[in-house]
């Protein structure tokens, strides 16, 4: 069993790098298998066809999307700090996936046809991590009273919109310049400000920005 859970994540990680490179489109189920020399009929043993390994792929991913944004949160403390943390954090992430087009409309037909309940799945935990963030700040008398899911909800969907609005900008060229990554998390930071003034912080002299 552990040999077949090996070879069966030593596939998934084919093909994350083989999507996060050239994209789901581009990519061959023969090309996933012939990265870590795997036959076919070895591949589709693990995985009856590509939009299985598409499933798995988005599953990897967000699983380890949070298990990396819960390491981060917990090391730090200044709410207004945890605002620019989570805003670096999806930089990161959004570049590394790109190519997935994981976070705006224009991802793969085959990921929104198939992966829609993992990505919303995986909203509603991003939101519940904020809320909890928010709740805690609200206990600790930093911020007003709120309803702290809806805030939460509102400000990430607000982050996705200007990452989708800078990434909409770059016309020239397949992957953003650096240049509009920078726009994209100042205009973020921005938000975050707006969003803490409205929330009536109260700064503290542990923050780090």
């Amino acid at each position: 069993m552990a040999e077949i859970d090996k070879k069966r994540e030593q596939i998934i990680e084919s093909a994350i790098r083989r999507f996060s490179h050239f994209g789901v489109q581009k990519t061959t189920m023969n090309e996933i298998a012939d990265d870590i020399a795997v036959s076919q009929p070895s591949l589709y043993y693990y995985f009856p066809d590509k939009t299985s390994i598409i499933v798995a792929v988005v599953e990897k991913v967000s699983n380890d999307y949070f298990e990396e944004l819960e390491k981060i949160l917990a090391e730090t403390e200044c709410l207004k700090d945890i605002f620019f943390q989570i805003i670096e954090f999806r930089r990161n992430f959004v570049k590394k996936f790109f190519m997935m087009h994981l976070t705006d409309s224009s991802a793969d037909a085959i990921i929104r046809d198939n992966c829609d309940e993992i990505l919303q799945e995986s909203r509603l935990r991003e939101i519940k991590i904020v809320a909890g963030i928010l709740n805690s700040a609200i206990e600790k008398g930093e911020i007003a009273e709120i309803d702290a899911e809806n805030v939460s909800a509102i400000y990430l969907d607000s982050l996705t919109g200007l990452c989708m609005w800078i990434i909409s900008k770059n016309q020239k060229n397949i992957f953003p310049e650096s240049k509009h990554w920078d726009a994209m998390v100042a205009r973020q930071r921005e938000l975050a400000e707006i969003f803490l003034k409205s929330l009536k912080y109260k700064d503290r002299s542990t923050c780090k920005v």
